[in-house]
């Protein structure tokens, strides 16, 4: 499988279970520790890279995720 191809984290994870295991803790600490920059905002903005990526799975989620978080 080329990574081109794979369209979800489970897929990432059977295609290269070695580098996949470092993402999740990785991307917790990344996403959700205390940091200057609010959780909504930086999931926004990983959906922003995620769609200058081309990767609708990446940008579909932290766009879920970022609406979610925002409190109107």
């Amino acid at each position: 499988m080329k990574i081109e191809d794979i369209t979800s984290l489970t897929e990432m994870g059977q295609a290269f279970p070695g580098v996949y295991s470092s993402i999740p803790p990785f991307a917790e600490a990344l996403m959700r520790s205390d940091a200057p920059i609010s959780r909504s905002d930086r999931e926004l903005i990983a959906a922003y890279v995620s769609a200058l990526n081309e990767c609708d799975f990446c940008h579909g989620s932290h766009t879920h995720v970022a609406l979610s978080l925002i409190h109107i």
